[in-house]
């Protein structure tokens, strides 16, 4: 019988810490290739990945899709995620409709399943919302001060501007962004690979680990990006920000049981960043 190790959600076995282990030397490798530790990214994370983890869990546990449609499931991904570099039109938004949410939600019918499966609703929509609200209020500080155009983000948070601006900036990430990737990599894929492994902590670490590297042809085939045919360069940025938010926005959607949680999540964090270029499209 394999030994309990008492911890992250409510028991590690010791595969599961061997697998939280190997990624935290992932995470570390990426963080040796630019020769410094983003210290203050890092901890606002692993804290608000500590409330997320004690926060009471969604009492209605779905199982998920069976082994055979989560196979399915996991090699439309993978094709997918492939496909994008001789398609990178496919990493495109206008496409996301088809191939993040029609063609998986198309599998999931075909192998007799519904969005509900996957821990999708739409009358849940704004559940998620309220209970992702005091992580959004956590990250303020941070992106305040981080993210690009803070400058001139923090001059537009002094006037009332900001109460347009913000709900404007996070549609705009949740109608190109959050939605689609919420729904493909914490809603299908998550539930997929807990399935399979009836692990939710491997689960987790695989699907942010995958959901990293769907970021890297954007990286290093992107001519206007700092890692343009830099293979080393692009995987250890995808791996130092998108694999520690992916880690973020999986225990939120694994804890709530809603991908709407992971939504409004994504298109807050992205959406705060873009608050300037908004201002710049609609001016009043």
């Amino acid at each position: 019988m394999r030994k309990k190790l008492t911890g992250f959600y409510s028991s590690l076995t010791a595969s599961e810490l061997m697998f939280v282990l190997t990624g935290i030397g992932i995470y570390l490798g990426s963080c040796y290739y630019f020769k410094e530790f983003p210290f203050l990214f890092v901890l606002w994370n692993l804290l608000a990945a500590i409330f997320l983890i004690r926060m009471n869990p969604s009492n209605e546990e779905k199982s998920g899709p069976d082994k055979k449609t989560a196979v399915f499931l996991i090699c439309y991904l993978a094709v997918y995620l492939i496909s994008m570099y001789w398609l990178t039109i496919l990493g495109a938004s206008i496409f996301y409709w088809l191939v993040q949410f029609l063609i998986p939600a198309a599998i999931l019918k075909f192998m007799g399943y519904s969005l509900k499966d996957v821990n999708f609703e739409f009358k849940r929509i704004f559940s998620g919302f309220r209970q992702m609200l005091p992580v959004m209020i956590w990250f303020l500080p941070l992106l305040m001060f981080t993210v690009r155009d803070s400058e001139k983000i923090l001059q537009i948070m002094k006037t009332p501007k900001v109460f347009l601006w913000l709900p404007l900036a996070m549609l705009q990430m949740l109608i190109m962004v959050a939605f689609w990737e919420e729904f493909l990599f914490r809603g299908c894929l998550m539930s997929s690979l807990k399935s399979l492994t009836g692990s939710p902590v491997i689960a987790v670490a695989a699907s942010s680990l995958i959901f990293g590297i769907y970021h890297f042809p954007m990286r290093y085939l992107n001519v206007k990006s700092e890692f343009f045919h830099s293979f080393y360069g692009a995987l250890a940025g995808c791996i130092q920000e998108q694999f520690l938010m992916g880690v973020l926005l999986a225990i939120a959607v694994y804890k709530t049981k809603n991908v709407w949680s992971g939504i409004w999540l994504h298109a807050f964090l992205n959406g705060f960043s873009a608050i300037y270029k908004i201002s710049q499209l609609i001016k009043f």
